[in-house]
């Protein structure tokens, strides 16, 4: 398993915000059932991850002054509300 991929299980295992969390590839909401995420929305964390690395990259790079200051991922919300 590669980096990016152990970064957004790592996320999505330990992001609660709000009423929505993510605990493993398992969504859970006040108010709702919980359910396991769709293949969809697993690989919607994976791109996610890709973010983050990229802006790890970028951010990077404007420390050195070689690019503008990267724009920060943001969670995708598999809620019916994210606070996010």
């Amino acid at each position: 398993m590669n980096f990016v991929v152990i970064l957004a299980l790592f996320v999505a295992a330990t992001h609660v915000e709000g009423n929505c969390n993510y605990d493993g590839d398992l969504v859970r909401e006040t108010g709702y059932p919980d359910r396991s995420m769709t293949q969809a929305e697993k690989d919607e964390i994976v791109v996610y991850g890709k973010e983050w690395d990229q802006w790890g990259q970028q951010l990077n790079r404007y420390i050195r002054g070689q690019d503008t200051m990267p724009v920060t991922p943001v969670m995708p919300c598999f809620c019916h509300k994210c606070d996010w």
